[in-house]
């Protein structure tokens, strides 16, 4: 019975040793699970660490090329408003070109009305010249009125020949008469004709001076109006342009006005989240 029970109890204590050992394993294996986990967990966080970093980093550049892009901008306006000062001064020189042409322009439309009055003076000179000319006409056709007389009375003389001597003379005393008219007549013709010939000579030389400076003055009028024409597109082109110019300076202050604000609170996060790893 003795032995029984001692094989019993030894049955038992190996029992125990072995519900002792499998507890033992058991706890182990959920130890090695917690450090496997706790490994992983530790992974992940250096992972995430990496990842914020590498994040970080990507930021700080960002930062930097966008400090560049800062410069560029900076430099960028500088010009603008260089060439804005530019246009401006243009504008000023085109607007005091402008007002001289005008200056130009108005006298040569008051020296066009001085030649326009030259004209018409002399056209209203011409007028006793026409009546000359008709003078001159007359006197040219009661001239070979004359001429007509006097050979009709010739051919009447020849055929009265044996007429009374006193009817002879009368007529030869006729004759005389008919043929000194004739001759104050001619004198006057003459006469008029050299004066009218000046006065035609004037008025042509008169006529040419005044078409030399018509064209003078027409050429010098087309040439201030295309200058003027020329000057109004330049001047609508540098507004066209001040205006592009400032519409684009205020867009580049906004613009320059919301990246900045952006980046300082950034780069001062980015100090912050620095500083607090360093500690």
């Amino acid at each position: 019975m003795e032995g029984k029970r001692q094989l019993e109890k030894r049955d038992f204590g190996k029992r125990l040793s072995l519900d002792s050992s499998l507890v033992e394993y058991m706890d182990s294996n959920k130890y090695i699970e917690h450090l496997v986990t706790q490994l992983e967990e530790q992974h992940r966080s250096l992972w995430r660490e990496k990842l914020a970093v590498a994040r970080l980093q990507r930021e700080v550049a960002q930062r930097r090329s966008e400090g560049a892009m800062h410069e560029k901008l900076i430099h960028e306006l500088e010009e603008e408003r260089h060439l804005r000062l530019q246009s401006e001064k243009r504008l000023q020189e085109v607007t005091l070109e402008s007002e001289r042409n005008r200056i130009q322009m108005r006298g040569l439309q008051q020296q066009f009305s001085r030649m326009e009055e030259t004209v018409r003076n002399l056209l209203q000179s011409q007028g006793p010249t026409e009546q000359k000319k008709e003078e001159t006409v007359s006197i040219m056709v009661y001239q070979e009125k004359l001429s007509e007389d006097e050979r009709k009375h010739k051919e009447a003389l020849e055929d009265l020949h044996m007429v009374v001597d006193e009817d002879s003379r009368s007529e030869s005393s006729s004759a005389d008469e008919g043929k000194g008219k004739t001759k104050l007549l001619l004198e006057r013709l003459k006469a008029l004709e050299a004066e009218n010939s000046a006065l035609a000579l004037e008025n042509e030389n008169q006529r040419e001076q005044y078409e030399r400076c018509l064209d003078e003055v027409a050429n010098q009028v087309v040439q201030a109006l295309l200058t003027q024409k020329d000057l109004r597109e330049e001047c609508v082109k540098l507004k066209t342009r001040v205006f592009d110019l400032e519409q684009q300076n205020r867009t580049l202050s906004i613009l320059f006005q919301q990246r900045v604000r952006p980046t300082s609170d950034l780069l001062l996060q980015v100090c912050v989240y620095v500083e607090n790893n360093l500690c």
